[in-house]
Parts: structure tokens; sequence; C-alpha cells
């Protein structure tokens, strides 16, 4: 298959298996994905590409909030 990056990207999004997006089925459907599209990214655009981790989602979730906010 000789898809883009980009292609590749929206066929593995679309491809969902579950209907809710949430939980520890949709976790391991984003590691798969990450894993998959890797690699296919172009050197200088994984970071900005691939679709976040959990770590890398939780860790831009507390940056977002001020110190007075935090748990």
């Amino acid at each position: 298959m000789n898809a883009s990056f980009d292609e590749r990207k929206k066929a593995v999004q679309k491809a969902y298996p579950w209907g809710c997006r949430s939980g520890w089925p949709y976790k391991a459907w984003l590691k798969a994905q990450r894993r998959y599209l890797a690699r296919y990214a172009p050197k200088n655009e994984i970071a900005k590409k691939l679709p976040p981790t959990p770590l890398e989602q939780m860790i831009a979730k507390a940056k977002a909030q001020t110190p007075g906010e935090q748990q």
C-alpha cells in the first residue's frame, strides 16, 4: 500500500472498532495506533502528528491547570 502518512492516519482512526472512546479499550487502541503509525511518520513530524499517549495527555492536562487548582 503506497498511502501517505495522513491517509494512513485517517484510515486507522476510522477503523476504531468500539463505540465509546474511553477507558482501557481506547487507551489500548491509541497505543497500537501510535506504534503502527510511528513506522510511517516522517522523522521530523513524529511528535506532532501522532496521537498523544495517555501519559502525554495527563502531562498536558497538568500543565494546563494553574498551581492553585492542582489537587
